[in-house]
């Protein structure tokens, strides 16, 4: 019988400890960099496999030493610095301003910029008007006597359609400052969105219907134009951002909403953005972005973002945005829904996911060891960082840091004694022989006491 009992204690022993080591899955990976002689601001960043592990605020990470303890540290998005091109626009202030109507019924306008003025990247024509459809012709000139075509351009406004509207001309870079525009017939015809409906009457009954539409001639007005420079500027408050691989990616037509649906499953990385790919020009479509907020005996839909995706290849004009920006997200699985109402779907041959790099920032000392802890069910820590953001608000850069490509299986904050019998305890074929052994011994403690039963009933019978 004790060794029934014992057998039966040693077994619920490992249980219980199996258990709690499955209930407080907790792993640590190395933060590896260059040796330290004196302390230093180290700056590692997080890759897929933590944010797969990792709760969804990042309450669970700790940054532990060579004796297990904890240091503190600040998580932030890993910043970048990149040279962007900012445009500045102006009203033009043209030395020289000339209005000519052309025999064909168009418009040529010249102006002349001071000499003091920058290179124009651009200019735009400013009109108060809808739905037209205008082609210019732009020249330049050295001196007002030669003049060179530098590019032809559509200008368009198509809101009866749909919200699409070009007032703008890209210019080749050019020293010159005379420029001469050509628009082609100010004056056009447009129809009246309204009918006048004639109807005669012979005896009560209808006989005759009129329709007429009404066709009003509008010149094309041109309140002003603008030119435009673009400047590159450094920028150092942007955020680091890289491109996360798509575990598993579905796309198929709805037909009873006239949708795409676009399915994709990540690792709970940090998304900011999605990109289609796809060969299909001249569309502009409407999509939304959803994903499945966890919590509750079903799964609640969430719309994270609405916009448009846009191609237009025609003519001269070149324009697309095949991007949709989001706020941070982390999440498994996303539906992006894009509206194809009666026009054929979208050819989608996939998807293209960004989104920021985080990264633990902490002061290490010099000749110490650190390994970044994940995986636990803990409350977000409270460290004092007022040293860390000091140094990272001043002049202080960071050391880079990575993280070993290994995760190893830790316990919950152990002892030095705890950890090495935790680790013991937890072979997988130390185990197992263990239980082997338990059960053989409590299958010979139930025989042993099934004879004895036996042997104690043959007693009782003779007597």
């Amino acid at each position: 019988m004790r060794i029934i009992i014992a057998s039966i204690a040693i077994l619920c022993c490992l249980a219980s400890h199996a258990n709690a080591d499955g209930d407080a899955t907790r792993f640590a990976r190395e933060i590896q960099t260059e040796p330290r002689t004196e302390d230093q601001l180290l700056a590692a960043p997080l890759d897929t496999a933590v944010y797969a592990a990792s709760e969804a605020n990042f309450e669970d990470l700790r940054v532990l030493d060579s004796e297990g303890r904890e240091v503190g540290f600040v998580l932030r998005r890993a910043p970048a610095t990149e040279t962007t091109y900012v445009r500045r626009t102006g009203t033009l202030r043209a030395s020289q301003l000339q209005l000519k109507p052309l025999d064909e019924g168009g418009l040529e306008i010249t102006l002349t910029l001071d000499a003091d003025d920058p290179a124009p990247n651009g200019l735009r024509l400013v009109t108060p008007l809808k739905n037209f459809e205008q082609q210019v012709e732009v020249y330049s000139s050295a001196d007002g006597g030669t003049w060179e075509p530098i590019v032809e351009a559509l200008l368009f406004d198509y809101s009866r359609y749909m919200d699409v509207r070009n007032d703008t001309i890209t210019l080749p870079k050019t020293n010159h400052r005379r420029f001469r525009l050509i628009v082609a017939d100010v004056t056009a015809e447009q129809e009246s969105e309204l009918m006048e409906l004639t109807r005669r009457l012979r005896g009560g009954d209808e006989s005759d219907v009129t329709e007429r539409v009404l066709v009003d001639r509008r010149p094309f007005r041109i309140d002003r134009v603008e030119f435009w420079t673009e400047q590159a500027e450094k920028r150092t408050a942007t955020t680091r951002t890289v491109e996360y691989p798509v575990d598993r990616i579905t796309i198929e037509d709805n037909d009873e909403t006239q949708e795409t649906w676009v399915v994709f499953e990540m690792r709970d990385q940090p998304l900011t953005s999605v990109t289609i790919e796809t060969e299909d020009s001249n569309f502009s479509r409407n999509v939304t972005l959803e994903v499945e907020d966890p919590g509750g005996a079903v799964p609640r839909t969430r719309v994270v973002e609405t916009g448009r995706v846009t191609r237009f290849r025609f003519q001269s004009l070149d324009r697309e945005e095949l991007t949709i920006q989001f706020p941070e997200t982390r999440r498994e699985r996303y539906v992006l829904k894009v509206e194809n109402r009666d026009s054929a779907p979208l050819k989608i041959s996939g998807i293209n996911v960004r989104g920021p790099v985080h990264e633990v920032v902490f002061l290490a000392a010099p000749m110490e060891s650190y390994r970044l802890a994940y995986g636990d069910d803990l409350d977000a820590p409270s460290y004092d960082t007022a040293a860390i953001q000091a140094a990272l608000g001043g002049t202080a850069v960071p050391i880079a840091a990575k993280l070993a490509s290994e995760a190893v299986p830790l316990g919950l904050a152990p002892a030095s004694g705890a950890k090495a019998f935790s680790t013991w305890l937890n072979n997988p074929w130390l185990l197992a022989g263990l239980i082997v052994v338990l059960v053989a011994a409590l299958g010979r403690g139930l025989y042993q006491a099934a004879q004895r039963v036996d042997q104690l009933s043959s007693t009782d019978s003779r007597d």
